[in-house]
């Protein structure tokens, strides 16, 4: 017993995942998915429980891997937010030819993003995300470049997050709202070509002590 109050997994729903139909099975686990979303406080526990005393493997291992995404996005969020884009530093001229806005340009649009689903452009002018104006940067050595701003900008919102990007297309302002997705697991690099991975390895590290917590409790 954990000892606490926990929400009760469906009625059923076990069982039919432990069922030779695969439409059984997968329709099981949708639902068992969806269960955990809406009970979010509880449900990693109560995955853990059913995870610890089923005897089934299909079970076993569906349960693991919801208990492992729902106590992660309890304690972290939804994840870190993404557009979907490829950019690079530019600089805006006015008409008499002298540059004086920066911003980034956007150099690829990744397909299946939220940055495709919204109509971004190749060659797009990013100058501004939200009531952040790039014109607003420090300027320096050291400083912050238009395209590292972007980038932390984004990943400090959770996917799902909504973000309004003011873009120059065709010497004209235009806006773009932009509904972040989570960011997938082929995007380890940022804008400076450092490794995210650090990242996984501490919500896996936060995983991991959470199971320990788990065990003692049963006990």
């Amino acid at each position: 017993m954990t000892g606490f109050s926990t929400a009760e997994i469906p009625e059923g729903v076990l069982e039919k995942m432990a069922s030779e139909q695969y439409e059984m099975r997968q329709d099981a686990y949708a639902r068992l998915k969806k269960w955990s979303q809406e009970n979010i406080k509880t449900s990693p526990e109560s995955l853990h429980e059913a995870w610890h005393t089923s005897q089934d493997p299909e079970v076993k291992t569906r349960c693991f891997t919801l208990m492992k995404e729902v106590m992660i996005q309890r304690q972290f969020g939804k994840g870190k937010g993404f557009v979907g884009v490829q950019m690079s530093e530019t600089t805006l001229p006015r008409k008499d030819g002298v540059k004086t806005r920066p911003g980034v340009r956007i150099s690829m649009v990744i397909p299946n993003t939220p940055a495709q689903a919204s109509g971004l452009a190749v060659n797009d002018v990013v100058v501004a995300i939200d009531k952040f104006d790039f014109r607003d940067l420090p300027k320096g050595q050291g400083m912050k470049s238009s395209v590292t701003a972007f980038s932390d900008y984004v990943q400090s919102k959770e996917a799902g997050g909504v973000v309004t990007l003011h873009i120059v297309r065709g010497g004209k302002l235009i806006e773009k709202k932009i509904t972040l997705m989570k960011r997938p697991d082929y995007a380890r690099l940022d804008s400076l070509g450092r490794d995210r991975g650090t990242e996984e390895k501490e919500l896996d590290q936060a995983f991991g002590d959470w199971l320990k917590k788990m065990e003692k409790l049963e006990k």
